[in-house]
């Protein structure tokens, strides 16, 4: 699978992201802005920002490909 080949050596590694985060990954998969995320959470933007910010440095991503590849490969998110 050419996601998995693109991944760091640590891919088994698999950080302490919250129940809200993975919301919020899930919302970001379906290209979601944070705006439109915190409208559906009732929450600032501000806050889904931060979530986001959080995410990238726990998963390592340099972009929303990155959280993107992640949330398939560990099953947090399937297209269709």
């Amino acid at each position: 699978m050419l996601v998995k080949q693109l991944l760091p050596a640590s891919e088994n590694f698999i950080p302490m992201i919250s129940e809200r985060e993975i919301q919020v990954l899930k919302f970001l998969c379906k290209e979601k802005t944070a705006l439109e995320i915190a409208d559906i959470l009732k929450l600032s933007e501000r806050t889904i920002q931060g979530y986001r910010e959080n995410l990238f440095r726990k998963i390592n991503a340099k972009s929303l490909i990155g959280l993107y590849k992640y949330a398939v490969l560990k099953g947090i998110y399937e297209e269709g």
